[in-house]
């Protein structure tokens, strides 16, 4: 059976948070650590990133960091 086109938005391999400032975990937003703590009762299996508010970049550059 083919996997259907959205799959990969219900079940994706890896995910991206922009957390705020990466650097200085105080400054990090409440609602990243909420996020972090619901997928990890999901037992997500996948790559999760954070990422500072500040970074710039097309998507294929985001793919990179």
């Amino acid at each position: 059976m083919d996997k259907h086109y959205l799959s990969p938005l219900f079940s994706p391999q890896s995910i991206v948070v922009f957390a705020g400032d990466t650097d200085q975990p105080d400054a990090r937003f409440k609602q990243a650590a909420a996020l972090r703590q619901a997928i990890g009762e999901q037992k997500f299996a996948g790559s999760i990133q954070y990422l500072d508010i500040k970074t710039s970049g097309t998507l294929a550059d985001l793919t990179e960091a």
